[in-house]
């Protein structure tokens, strides 16, 4: 992206506003898309937690064994749960980025694409 946006090339990468727009779109999707494998994450990790074989290795020969691995499954149950949070406000601040995007364009006689 830097090739893109910075440096001598920068015209020939994103020469128009729509261009830019197009690449908002295109991370804001991303972002979408973020979102639901995040939650997907978070819901197998609470299937490992109700799993009663599950182990821990740093804890495999002692009482705590499971109960520990039910600790790091839930921990990143809701680490997940938090990227899902940042998920969704970076696709709710590309949304914003983009309708702001829409109207430009660049007032040349050929046309823009």
């Amino acid at each position: 992206m830097n090739y893109a946006t910075l440096g001598e090339h920068r015209g020939d990468s994103l020469p128009y506003a729509s261009h830019g727009y197009r690449v908002c779109g295109n991370l804001r999707g991303a972002a979408e898309l973020q979102r639901q494998l995040y939650g997907q994450l978070a819901q197998w990790c609470d299937e490992l937690a109700a799993n009663p074989i599950l182990g821990h290795a740093d804890h495999s020969r002692e009482e705590i064994n499971h109960i520990a691995a039910v600790m790091n499954a839930e921990e990143a149950a809701a680490a997940f749960r938090a990227a899902v949070d940042h998920a969704i406000a970076l696709a709710d601040t590309l949304s914003t980025a983009q309708t702001a995007l829409s109207p430009l364009y660049h007032d040349t006689a050929g046309d823009e694409d």
